[in-house]
């Protein structure tokens, strides 16, 4: 069976495209693995979205210890410029030599784990702009190695070293494996990060995204961009995040409005996914506010002390009992979740990055049959316009924000109304998804094989993968715990006793996982 390998550095499980991705693939008959970054709160391996997911532990951030502390102060002290050619330099050269190199090891990942001379020059050098990539290189690529993929699918940038390094070595072992490159941000435009990290992410696209074997990115513009930037003779190819139109609600929820506690004639606008200062959902709860009937929901991930403040300022301006904050749902379940408001917003602040897409959001918010109110970044204010299908507003403007929802309001059945069922099949995902499985069938050819659908037969596959990934930290752990057992293992005590046997008496050394 065809296999493909996912990376993506994340936890997957608020990562609705890559989620989706993988779900069509597997069901087009290719056998997938995601491989996704462990966090303290969500470690070891998950069954999401039907599909295996297998999450390696990577400490990233900023050192925990004091050393590393230590360390990353020193070099900070040794970055000055000195003057071209004098003493002061070489020293200074060699001096960061020495601290980036142990300032790799401190970091979690020593930089000597990396299977590549080459590749673990390459990870010191990027990880004066990104510190963490010897780490993300070193955990991922003996990963991917050991899944023996017969395609590897590489989500954004961070992780293009790894996989490409895994790719040379699996090619000086005798396996060809091409490599998929889907390509979710423009980071010359990206301004919430350092100058430092955006070169740095910059400088990984440039070195493996043109040997890639088929590049895949979120729009037309974003495709332009990139094509012109690189110079690529193949097309760049257009995958939407739309969202699925065969949505399904998700079981031990309500929908949105039931949620929420509102009666259908109460007015509802919600704002759903990532919530970080540039996406301005500031502006949307003071334009709200100007609307003495109108309820927000705010649907969103862990309730950080960034919603906590936007909490704060509803309750300030008066909207405490019209400001909701509700969890994710499943990315199949979105839309359903989502169709008992009236309105959907997408209030960003202005910049390269969402001037050159249509957010997720967007096609969630009209396969739900919403009407819109967005601000004027350029790829969502020009859909909007085009289609009639809500308002704009200048980007970070309260009182233009104001005025363009009051004209949403007073038209909001008209507005809804002009979302036809051939604009929500074009948002779709399953209309998306055709390009997606085209590309990987001229990549990597017909999947042999089908995929398994048992929810048991994957899990117990994950557990096998899991043990083998994880023994090492399970052993420092010296037990498991109820709660990590089964997110190993899965639910079922008989198949938790069975493999926790299993791994007790591999680590004594009798047998091998």
């Amino acid at each position: 069976m065809t296999h493909l390998v996912m990376v993506v550095p994340n936890t997957v499980d608020l990562d609705s495209r890559v989620q989706k991705v993988a779900r069509a693939a597997q069901d087009a008959g290719y056998r997938v693995t995601v491989v996704g970054a462990a966090t303290r709160a969500r470690p070891f391996g998950a069954v999401l979205n039907g599909v295996l997911t297998l999450r390696v532990p990577v400490r990233v951030g900023r050192p925990v210890t004091w050393r590393g502390r230590a360390l990353t102060s020193a070099r900070s002290f040794v970055s000055s410029e000195p003057r071209p050619g004098s003493s002061r330099q070489r020293v200074t050269e060699k001096l960061s030599r020495r601290l980036d190199s142990h300032l790799a090891a401190a970091g979690g990942m020593a930089l000597h784990s990396i299977p590549s001379k080459h590749g673990r020059e390459l990870a010191l050098a990027g990880s004066k702009s990104y510190g963490d990539l010897p780490q993300f290189t070193a955990r991922f690529c003996s990963t991917i190695i050991d899944l023996k993929p017969d395609l590897i699918y590489v989500h954004d940038s961070p992780l293009l070293l790894a996989a490409g390094v895994a790719q040379r070595l699996l090619e000086k072992r005798g396996r060809k494996v091409p490599l998929i490159a889907d390509v979710h941000e423009w980071w010359p435009g990206v301004e919430s990060v350092s100058e430092a990290r955006r070169q740095g992410q910059m400088n990984l696209e440039d070195q493996w995204i043109p040997t890639a074997d088929a590049v895949i990115t979120v729009s037309s513009t974003l495709a332009t961009w990139l094509a012109r930037r690189w110079g690529l003779t193949e097309p760049v190819v257009v995958v939407e995040n739309g969202a699925v139109a065969n949505h399904r609600p998700q079981e031990g929820r309500a929908t949105l409005r039931e949620e929420c506690e509102l009666d259908p004639d109460v007015p509802l606008m919600v704002y759903s996914g990532a919530v970080a200062p540039s996406r301005g959902v500031d502006v949307a709860i003071r334009a709200a506010a100007t609307q003495p009937d109108l309820h927000l929901a705010l649907v969103c991930g862990p309730v950080s002390p960034y919603v906590e403040s936007l909490r704060d300022l509803a309750h300030e301006l008066g909207m405490e009992d019209r400001f909701h904050l509700m969890p994710f749902v499943n990315p199949e379940s979105v839309p359903w979740y989502l169709s008992t408001a009236d309105i959907g917003v997408a209030p960003f602040a202005r910049s390269a990055s969402h001037d050159s897409a249509l957010a997720t959001k967007i096609s969630e918010y009209v396969v739900a049959g919403l009407a819109l109110l967005v601000s004027d970044c350029e790829a969502q204010a020009e859909f909007v316009r085009s289609n009639r299908i809500g308002a704009v507003f200048a980007a970070g403007d309260v009182g233009s924000a104001s005025s363009a929802l009051s004209d949403v309001v007073r038209n909001l059945e008209e507005l809804k109304g002009r979302i036809t069922s051939d604009l929500r099949q074009q948002r779709s995902w399953e209309f998306q998804r055709r390009a997606l499985l085209t590309v990987l069938q001229r990549v990597a050819g017909s999947p042999s094989g089908v995929a398994p659908r048992s929810r048991s037969v994957v899990r117990r596959t994950l557990g096998r993968t899991a043990l083998r990934a994880h023994s090492s930290l399970l052993v420092r752990q010296g037990s498991i715990s109820a709660r990590d057992r089964r997110k190993l293992f899965g639910p079922d005590v008989e198949v938790q006793r069975m493999y926790e046997q299993r791994l007790s008496t591999a680590l004594s050394g009798r047998v091998s996982l």
